[in-house]
């Protein structure tokens, strides 16, 4: 059984599912929302962030796509295609990393609180996080007006320093100690998190720069993912 205070965090995007949720998602909701011209609109946004990424950085990026894409809309409508798309992904092969998802499910049996954290937002991160059994999520601070997004952040990206900040004020608020915690992470803007948790581990099919430091320091390593027999299962 885990000490009371402790929490086990896993990035999601690579860590426990070995996509890019916002960009998977996005596909599926612009197919939605511009049917019979989805994929038009998708090929555009497709070209303007090949011009931006290596020149852009990720929060950046996480704050364009936001603005552009999420401005004005229904939360109920992405709720209902977020798990339209979920439910379309989740029995793909190697949608879910085998290895990160039992390390998560080994946490829930010895009774430590699993805190999923990802700059995805919320109507992506809560079907997952039922689905996986975390009980708590740490996601995009997105400014909610009358039940539509403004595409306007509250906070800082929760990536890299953003999701140092959210957890620190996520364990302050419990009055839980970062040592006694455990981390999950699969990229170089993980490294400010588990940096501050005090029992961190790299995915072994993480970034190069994250795996170089994860030797050096000694971190554990969670093995490289293979496809879930049941992902519904999970």
């Amino acid at each position: 059984m885990s000490l009371p205070g402790t929490y086990a965090f896993f990035d999601l995007d690579g860590t426990l599912i070995s996509e890019a949720s916002m960009i998977t998602f996005l596909r599926h909701y612009l197919h939605a929302i511009h049917a019979p011209h989805g994929e038009r609109h998708w090929r555009a946004f497709e070209s303007v962030l090949a011009e931006k990424r290596g020149q852009t950085p990720r929060e950046a990026l996480n704050a364009w796509y936001y603005a552009q894409y999420l401005q004005g809309a229904r939360v109920a409508t992405l709720r209902d295609i977020a798990q339209a798309w979920l439910d379309e992904r989740r029995d793909r092969a190697g949608f879910f990393k085998t290895a990160p998802v039992e390390r998560l499910q080994m946490h829930r049996s010895n009774g430590t609180p699993v805190v999923l954290l990802t700059g995805s937002f919320r109507e992506i991160v809560q079907p997952l996080a039922e689905l996986l059994g975390a009980e708590h999520i740490i996601c995009a601070p997105l400014e909610e007006v009358d039940g539509s997004y403004t595409g306007r952040l509250m906070a800082a990206p929760t990536i890299g320093a953003g999701k140092l900040q959210a957890i620190r004020a996520f364990l302050s608020a419990r009055g839980a100690d970062p040592l006694d915690c455990y981390g999950y992470g699969d990229d170089d803007s993980d490294l400010p998190f588990l940096q501050y948790i005090g029992r961190p581990h790299a995915v072994a099919d993480g970034t190069p720069s994250l795996l170089a430091y994860a030797r050096k320091r000694g971190w554990p390593m969670i093995g490289a993912s293979q496809p879930l027999v049941d992902a519904a299962a999970v």
